[in-house]
């Protein structure tokens, strides 16, 4: 009987330690399960605190000349209301940085091949990969041109990276969104380099492909006929234009010609319908 109990305990000790184990270890860079689970911390805090940001917030921050007005409408978009360019570039920043914290610190990453730092060793050959892009390189050396000029690029970039930080410094890590507590670290600060790679990755994500070879090897063994039928540039139906097939647009002449009155008139109401729909968003008058 000793025995019997002696192997059963034994037995739910390393049942238990297996199951310490792999709630609270990394493996193959998916984050511990532990972290979800964690009720202080994990899914459950997070889902507590999710509350859309106030609809109208007077933002006063040490970097501002003045207070900035943030109306955000239905939908929650952000409208700011600022005395100066200066001011509502740095609003903006803020209210970005609000909205989507982890997208401004992940996506520099991926395009500075930074990936290792958040997910570990299984992602070094994505991490060469996307250093072998040129993406960095190009950053760097648009940073460089726009720091040389110091126009209104550099000033704007500084002025955007002035309000993430604002944001950043009225936060503590347990107010970080849920996916850097998930991958177990912080953003890092914001500059104008960061911009510049959140660029870059754009332009990466948009433009960048690797099927060329494929589709060139596929024309020449199909011959262009053939190749064209089973994949045509434009599929018939896949592209909507603004303008319907079968119209023209106006010529120059015919859209320098005045407008006859009923068109103006027309024009005037769906102004003034417009600014009643806005003043009913902003809860007051529009100018």
């Amino acid at each position: 009987m000793a025995v019997r109990r002696l192997l059963s305990l034994a037995a739910l000790l390393v049942v238990s330690g297996a199951l310490i184990y792999g709630l609270n270890t990394r493996l193959q860079g998916v984050p511990p399960v532990s972290v979800l689970l964690d009720p202080a911390d994990g899914l459950y805090r997070t889902a507590r605190q999710a509350r859309p940001p106030a609809d109208s917030t007077e933002l006063r921050l040490s970097g501002l000349d003045a207070p900035v007005t943030v109306v955000r409408d239905q939908r929650h978009v952000p409208h700011i209301f600022a005395e100066s360019d200066r001011d509502a570039v740095i609003a903006l920043g803020y209210v970005a940085a609000q909205d989507r914290l982890f997208q401004l610190d992940f996506l520099p990453r991926v395009a500075s091949g930074r990936l290792s730092e958040a997910f570990g060793p299984s992602s070094l050959e994505a991490d060469q990969f996307l250093r072998q892009t040129g993406m960095e390189w190009g950053a760097q050396r648009n940073l460089g041109r726009i720091r040389e000029e110091k126009d209104i690029e550099w000033k704007a970039m500084t002025w955007y990276g002035q309000g993430v930080n604002a944001y950043l410094d009225r936060i503590g890590p347990a107010d970080l969104p849920l996916e850097f507590r998930l991958l177990g670290y912080e953003p890092d600060r914001f500059s104008p380099i960061q911009g510049l790679r959140l660029l870059q990755y754009m332009n990466y994500d948009l433009t960048y492909g690797t099927d060329d070879p494929s589709y060139s090897a596929l024309r020449q063994k199909l011959g262009r006929d053939s190749y064209e039928r089973l994949y045509p540039t434009h599929p018939s139906g896949l592209f909507e234009p603004i303008v319907p097939p079968g119209e023209q647009l106006a010529s120059r002449r015919e859209m320098n010609e005045s407008p006859p009155a009923e068109a103006s008139a027309a024009a005037v109401e769906a102004r003034r319908e417009g600014i009643q729909a806005l003043e009913r968003v902003l809860g007051g008058r529009a100018d």
